[in-house]
């Protein structure tokens, strides 16, 4: 599958790799300053075991053009309304949109504007991106949920699921990804009251005597 990844940080730049690594044309949509510094130097990912440099294709909004069969959103829920004019001309049949992004928000909008395209996803990995750019990857977590927002079974869907099971996700359509997204956002909120009220990070909670949950 050809694949436009619009945001190169922590999420995008790791879908990436691990999409490019699987075979698939991969395309990063970075801003100019950011799209130079990859073609320069590629993206880097850091585990425990290795650091290596993945070099995906890299364009910026002036130079897309249609023909992608799938545009991974994995930006911040802020820089949607920009985000939803860069990817305009490349949103043509069959390219579906495909939004790895936190809580709900997100959802009317794209709909609004890019109706059918739209599908609903949830992601669940562990990196984080350091000053210098490189990608650390915490944890070896990949998880993918993919879905048409009314539930229906479609080969779009599922052909995007092989997808990132090629590239090593445990990728599943659910009956209802609505409910999926609103699961992760839930939890989300959650983790972010407890380490709010205990003024700790998550680690730190669960150290101390009773920490752990029963």
């Amino acid at each position: 599958m050809r694949f436009l990844i619009v945001g190169a940080g922590a999420v995008g730049g790791f879908v990436a790799a691990r999409l490019a690594d699987a075979g698939h044309d991969v395309t990063l949509l970075v801003r100019p300053h950011s799209a130079a510094r990859l073609r320069d130097d590629g993206l880097r990912l850091a585990s425990q075991d290795e650091v290596r440099v993945v070099r995906p294709s890299v364009v910026t909004a002036a130079e897309l053009t249609p023909g992608y069969d799938a545009i991974v959103l994995a930006v911040k829920s802020e820089d949607l309304g920009g985000v939803m004019d860069d990817i305009e001309p490349a949103v043509k049949p069959p390219a579906v949109i495909v939004p790895f992004l936190n809580g709900m928000a997100h959802v009317d909008p794209l709909v609004g504007r890019f109706g059918p395209a739209v599908l609903g996803g949830v992601l669940r990995i562990a990196t984080e991106r350091e000053d210098d750019g490189t990608i650390g990857v915490l944890a070896p977590l990949f998880e993918v949920e993919v879905g048409e927002l009314d539930g229906s079974p479609s080969a779009r869907v599922e052909r995007l699921a092989s997808a990132f099971r090629d590239a090593g996700a445990d990728a599943t359509v659910p009956a209802d990804i609505v409910g999926a997204t609103w699961d992760k956002w839930v939890f989300i909120a959650s983790l972010g009251a407890v380490t709010s009220l205990m003024r700790a990070p998550v680690g730190e909670i669960v150290a101390v005597p009773g920490g752990e949950p029963r």
